[in-house]
């Protein structure tokens, strides 16, 4: 019996902006023919795409583009994305597009992890309130201008523990990355931070 099965990813409202652009995630089963039966729509004011996968996988992260007219594809994923479709929003007020990011070398394989930057925040000790999904979304873009390099785990908490795994060995040694980190440290809501070599 065939194991290919039709799936479909809502986007979560709240993850989208027709301000800036946003990358969203989901967990799935390895995409079949995805340049052929991937399509995204609206369905009632709702995003979502549809998309044909191999339920006899091993489920792995699937990355989605959102952008809005107008607005700027970061240059980083310009060698990596495809499209998936264009949708009017809010009673045609706003053109969305939607672009598959393709970030595995192989169908159903995940990228080795080296390391992993595990973060936990104490969301009162901040200055400013933080904003719902301010966390996901800044870490999310940063992880996304560095596609094969880094991948952005966060935790249903938004507290944490948030999880950034380092796919590449040499990243870690970069000053880009030193940075990063001294970022995260000055942070006065960054209550923990602790980085992990994997074998």
């Amino acid at each position: 019996m065939s194991r290919i099965m039709q799936f479909c990813f809502e986007v979560p409202p709240d993850e989208i902006s027709f301000h800036s652009p946003c990358i969203v995630e989901t967990q799935a089963y390895p995409l079949y023919r995805p340049k052929e039966m991937m399509q995204a729509v609206n369905q009632g004011g709702k995003i979502k795409i549809h998309m044909l996968v191999d339920a006899s996988k091993t489920k792995r992260l699937e990355r989605f583009l959102i952008i809005g007219t107008g607005h700027q594809i970061p240059e980083n994923l310009l060698e990596s994305i495809r499209c998936v479709g264009h949708l009017l929003m809010n009673d045609g007020q706003f053109g969305i597009h939607v672009y598959h990011i393709e970030t595995h070398p192989e169908a159903g394989q995940e990228a080795p992890k080296k390391a992993k930057l595990t973060i936990e925040y104490s969301l009162h000790d901040r200055v400013t309130p933080v904003a719902a999904g301010e966390i996901e979304l800044s870490m999310t873009l940063y992880c996304a201008r560095h596609i094969g390099k880094l991948q952005w785990e966060p935790s249903s908490n938004q507290a944490g523990p948030h999880k950034v795994h380092v796919l590449k060995d040499s990243f870690l040694h970069t000053v880009e990355f030193t940075e990063f980190k001294d970022r995260l440290y000055q942070d006065p809501s960054v209550k923990a931070m602790k980085i992990t070599k994997l074998v």
